[in-house]
């Protein structure tokens, strides 16, 4: 379901979390779950 974008469609769609844990697993090497899981709830407060 996360890749193929039905849960998107008709949606606007925010992607924000993911490009700001791509530079942080690129810069410290740690796994894209764990990165958003430390990433996301920030992410979400500031939107918020």
């Amino acid at each position: 379901m996360a890749h193929n974008n039905i849960c998107g469609v008709g949606r606007e769609q925010d992607w924000g979390s993911h490009n700001i844990e791509h530079e942080l697993s690129a810069l410290y090497d740690c796994a894209h779950g764990a990165g958003l899981a430390v990433v996301f709830p920030a992410w979400m407060k500031y939107v918020y």
